[in-house]
């Protein structure tokens, strides 16, 4: 696995492919596409300046512990973002290329679940916290992370674990902190299942769909039919139906066993 530096550091202009990626020029390299004047040295000094802001804000309440010292840098990092400079979720233009660019983030100050996730674990990194993205299906969570030095500490040199947080924070809605049954709560809504159970729509119905063709071109009929049935259950009036049809009859016909 290649490592990420969410901290940006350096030029990101290393060829090694050890070295770790530097997302904010990532990000500066994918708004160059509409914006090919962006610059990644002038971005990176306002990424800088608000994690400077967000550790100023932390040293003032942190008691001194670390688990202490993690709460406030989160809480600072949020409140200079959301409360301060007024970033938020690009909700009446979500699908607007700009909500993708990161110098129009920073210009606007709304973006994309993942925009504002990248951008608030890069100011956190700044400010000297880690965050750990997760990624679910419609948006982007942010997960604080601890260090812990090892117990083995003499055999490990001095290794430190990091332990996760037991919550998120979601940059999409103002970097509110959410429990998980907030998170499943808010996947529910998005994409239409209470709890663990899938209940699909028509409208994200064909990217079930599209799976279970795939499944069947690698081979996994059966498990390419069962979702294929999945789709012809949410959408049972879909002009495509027969040729779905076709394809859940050949992987029926691929599970039986040979006389």
């Amino acid at each position: 696995m290649i490592p990420l530096a969410s901290s940006g550091s350096g030029s990101g202009s290393s060829n090694d492919p050890a070295s770790p990626i530097d997302l904010l020029h990532c990000a500066v390299l994918i708004a160059r596409h509409a914006y090919p004047a962006a610059d990644l040295e002038q971005i990176r000094a306002s990424v800088a300046a608000l994690g400077a802001r967000a550790a100023a804000v932390a040293a003032a309440s942190s008691s001194g512990s670390s688990s202490s010292r993690v709460r406030a840098l989160a809480a600072a990092v949020s409140h200079v973002l959301y409360e301060v400079e007024g970033f938020q979720g690009a909700v009446d233009d979500y699908y607007s290329p700009d909500s993708q660019c990161i110098n129009r983030l920073l210009e606007t100050k709304q973006g994309s679940p993942a925009l504002l996730a990248l951008l608030h674990k890069l100011v956190a990194a700044a400010a000297g916290l880690e965050l750990a993205a997760v990624t679910l299906p419609g948006h982007t969570f942010l997960q604080p992370l601890s260090p812990v030095q090892c117990s083995s500490s003499s055999s490990s040199g001095g290794a430190v674990e990091w332990v996760a947080s037991p919550y998120l924070i979601d940059p999409f809605n103002a970097g509110q902190v959410c429990s998980s049954s907030v998170v499943e709560a808010r996947l529910s809504a998005c994409w239409g299942y209470p709890g663990q159970t899938l209940r699909l729509n028509a409208d994200h119905a064909r990217l079930v769909r599209d799976e279970g063709y795939i499944l069947h071109l690698l081979g996994r009929s059966a498990e390419g039919s069962d979702l294929l049935q999945q789709y012809l259950a949410a959408a049972p009036s879909a002009a495509d139906m027969p040729r779905v049809q076709e394809f859940v009859v050949a992987g029926r016909a691929a599970q039986k066993p040979e006389a």
